[in-house]
Formats: structure tokens, sequence, C-alpha cells
């Protein structure tokens, strides 16, 4: 540094500068927007059941998975995802997620898939546009 612009106050001032630029993530790419995934899981118009005891001890419970799609039309990874409550309905988390087009798994552990992996990452036919703007209501009865 020129003589006469040193000291601590000064290499403070500018570490502190520093710190912020970075912080700010100057230079950096910018988040996505994310929007709220909410909604309802339900079979011929009602909540999947499951038995009271598996769901007391941690082993039943209905699972839902969102798998952002790719240009190539193939889910990516890592899902979100989240517990179904006993009447339904789920609701992400956190963030969000990025709106866009997702694949939606469903999973109805009681204590095995009782849904057989029909509604699986690889071969669930639930795609939506998810936009933050709405619920999503999903019938496996008719996805």
């Amino acid at each position: 540094m020129p003589k006469g612009f040193g000291g601590w106050p000064v290499r403070f001032l500018l570490a502190g500068l520093m710190g912020m630029a970075l912080w700010l993530g100057c230079g950096g790419s910018k988040q996505e927007p994310a929007v709220r995934a909410k909604g309802r899981i339900l079979m011929n118009g009602k909540p999947l059941a499951v038995s009271p005891q598996n769901r007391e001890v941690g082993i039943g419970y209905v699972r839902v998975e969102f798998y952002r799609l790719g240009p190539d039309g193939k889910p990516q990874d890592p899902p979100e995802g989240m517990v179904v409550d006993e009447n339904g309905y789920f609701e992400l988390m956190g963030r969000g997620i990025p709106p866009g087009k997702y694949r939606i798994a469903v999973y109805h552990y009681d204590p095995d898939d009782k849904l057989g992996g029909r509604f699986d990452k690889d071969h669930s036919p639930i795609v939506r546009e998810v936009t933050g703007k709405e619920d999503l209501v999903i019938d496996l009865a008719t996805p």
C-alpha cells in the first residue's frame, strides 16, 4: 500500500468490503426464483390410508418427491420430497423449488410400498408444471 494509506483501520475496512462483496455474491451466478410446492395426494378422491400402528412407530407413511425434468425430459437428482399427512396434504418446507416441469413420485409405505413402484421416480406418469400459484391435487386413480 502507498505510504500514508495504511494502518489497521484501512485494512480492516478493505477486508470488510471484500467480505461483503463475497457474501452478496458479486461475480457469482444468480439463484433461481423458488416457489412453494403444496397440494394433496389422493386415491379415488380419498387420502391414502396408513394403518395407525405403522404410522405410530414410524414405518408407515406416504411420501411425495419432486424430480425436476431436464432439457432431455429425464428426471434430475436430487429430489425434493416431503411426507404427506394423514389427510393427504403436503407442503414443501424451506426455500421452495424452482418453477418448472417435474415428475412427481409417490410412495405409500405400510410398511412396504403398497403402490408397488408404479409411481416411483422411473415409472410415475405424473408430470406437472409447478408454478406455486395453485395447489396440486393428484389423484393416483387418474394421474
